[in-house]
């Protein structure tokens, strides 16, 4: 009996809907109480590069965007319901895309695409992505390496680009950079604490 109720206390929040805003427009995000892989937070730098975007909204219309490590997809809904055609991204694990459309239908827009992804594992993208977009994704320094070798293969097309906001793990940002450097590809300071990485 004791066993079955701390059970219960333990498990039966598994999500919580909260109040975002971005750019003073609201929106209603359900996160996860705890994910493995920190898919599970609306993380403060997502209020910046939104903002960032929105400044640079024209760039992104009329092409096709990728957000990697979407998490619960607040960044791109954001830019879906700014008209922009984009596609979320994140580690293979069936309960990401689940909760992002959730979070699709909490704020009134179409399910947006998805695609699951380890970074570094072999994939054939269906679409040649024009940009991709990140923010705060340099938690595990581990996997730098594979999150470079996804780079380069989304970015083969000609004229793509990678934006990067970066306000997490600032202390590690230069190894990546430094990294994606010696990879082959130029990394420009474009806004603050926003790189664009393409290949050279």
């Amino acid at each position: 009996m004791i066993r079955e109720l701390f059970e219960q206390d333990t498990f039966e929040e598994q999500f919580e809907i909260i109040d975002v805003e971005l750019c003073g427009e609201k929106y209603r995000i359900r996160e996860f109480n705890f994910h493995p892989l920190n898919a599970n937070k609306v993380w403060p730098g997502n209020t910046v590069f939104a903002g960032w975007l929105l400044g640079n909204l024209e760039e992104l219309k009329n092409k096709k965007i990728i957000e990697l490590g979407a998490g619960s997809g607040i960044l791109s809904i954001f830019l879906a319901k700014h008209g922009i055609d984009i596609t979320t991204s994140d580690y293979n694990d069936t309960e990401i895309p689940v909760n992002i459309a959730y979070n699709c239908n909490l704020n009134g827009i179409s399910v947006i695409p998805h695609i699951s992804h380890s970074w570094g594992e072999s994939i054939d993208f269906s679409v040649d992505f024009d940009i991709v977009v990140a923010s705060d994704i340099l938690l595990y320094v581990k996997q730098y390496g594979n999150l470079i070798e996804t780079l380069k293969k989304l970015l083969e097309k000609p004229q793509s680009k990678f934006w990067l906001s970066n306000r997490r793990r600032i202390d590690t940002e230069s190894s990546f950079l430094d990294m994606c450097t010696a990879s082959g590809l130029s990394v420009q300071n474009i806004g603050p604490k926003v790189f664009e990485i393409k290949l050279n």
